[in-house]
């Protein structure tokens, strides 16, 4: 059982807010909308984030959850799913359904799911897919179910699964799960087994989260570094580090080329090239604590938020070691429960129980 709700009346306010001082808001709303339309066929993307233009990102726009609550919406995680171009978000109410809506709040569709007790089933992972195509992960306490949603022609698709589903993700138009034992196809309508061997590694005693799959990154207790395709099954790449551990990374945005990564004791940030295998020390941390690091497209900057438990935005130049002060995101209530970077790169993404802030290159 699904619902689901799709409207303009957002897009509509916004027009005439815009617009209260024209004479005919229909009139404006034209030539907005015009505008829109010629700004999305040249392709106008935000800048990718990179060494060259770091100190202009900022914050470009918010989402507040509390601008909800008028619909009756009540929103208090700020976890969220990302499109890879940073133009679309996925949040979750606390009943369960899913809204997909862009930064100035224009585009709302959502859905949910019924379990079998007749209640709504909680929503676990979601992944956008290609065009309009989102996909998304439920259970009802018994069984998981898997949803494929199209929120521009509203075609929607529900498949329960008996066994524990653990993240998904499409390739191309198909979708891929992984579960407790092996990487799986959804394949008419049933689980096709396409590799255990990741599950099976016993040597790995690290799994750095967070890494898009198919990509997966594992450490071993003597310090090689593994680099996998979780579909395949393969070992593309493997580094012997020496000294600590790596226990919290992130790839470069969009590649598979370079990892940044902590120790446990956050002595210091490092860039770890998984081709030549160089690792280097970027900057000395020094026991400061930071939850949450990225690695730009071209890895020549990293990205931490949430530095030593300040509300900030903090960057390094990989070349120099320079440091930049990028200011504080939104105000919370209590830290970000996720932050993402866009696969494209151009888009910065804090969300926490106040509400989504949404940062790219500008200028101040």
């Amino acid at each position: 059982m699904q619902k689901y709700h799709n409207s303009l009346e957002r897009l509509y306010r916004f027009a005439g807010a815009m617009c209260r001082n024209v004479w005919k808001i229909s009139l404006c709303f034209m030539f907005l909308y015009g505008g829109l339309a010629i700004t999305q066929a040249q392709d106008d993307r935000p800048p990718v984030i990179n060494a060259e233009n770091i100190e202009q990102l900022q914050s470009v726009a918010q989402i507040d959850f509390i601008a909800f609550e008028a619909q009756g919406i009540l929103i208090k995680n700020g976890r969220f799913a990302l499109r890879d171009d940073g133009q679309r978000f996925a949040i979750t109410d606390t009943l369960g359904t899913i809204y997909i809506l862009d930064e100035f709040d224009l585009f709302d569709a959502s859905y949910d799911v019924s379990g079998a007790d007749g209640l709504s089933a909680d929503p676990l992972e979601i992944a956008f897919g290609l065009d309009s195509d989102i996909a998304s992960i439920h259970t009802d306490g018994n069984q998981f179910y898997v949803v494929q949603f199209n929120y521009e022609t509203q075609n929607f698709r529900e498949l329960p699964f008996d066994e524990v589903l653990l993240d998904l993700w499409w390739s191309e138009s198909s979708l891929r799960v992984e579960t407790e034992n092996s990487i799986s196809a959804i394949a008419d309508d049933e689980l096709e087994i396409l590799s255990q061997t990741f599950k099976e590694d016993a040597e790995s005693i690290i799994r750095i989260g967070r890494i898009e799959p198919p990509l997966a990154v594992t450490v071993t207790e003597d310090g090689r570094v593994k680099r996998w395709n979780m579909e395949t099954g393969e070992i593309t790449a493997e580094v012997q580090i020496n000294g600590a551990l790596p226990i919290y990374g992130q790839m470069n945005a969009g590649g598979d080329h370079y990892l940044v990564w902590r120790d446990p004791q956050s002595e210091a940030l490092h860039l770890l090239d998984l081709e030549s295998g160089d690792d280097q020390i970027v900057v000395a941390l020094d026991g400061t604590y930071i939850p949450f690091i990225f690695l730009t497209a071209d890895a020549d900057v990293i990205i931490g938020v949430h530095v030593d438990e300040e509300p900030i935005v903090v960057a390094w130049d990989v070349e120099t070691g320079e440091q930049y002060e990028l200011g504080e995101y939104r105000q919370c209530n209590r830290p970000p429960d996720m932050v993402r970077l866009s696969t494209d790169g151009t888009t910065l993404v804090i969300g926490c129980d106040t509400g989504l802030d949404i940062w790219r290159v500008g200028s101040h």
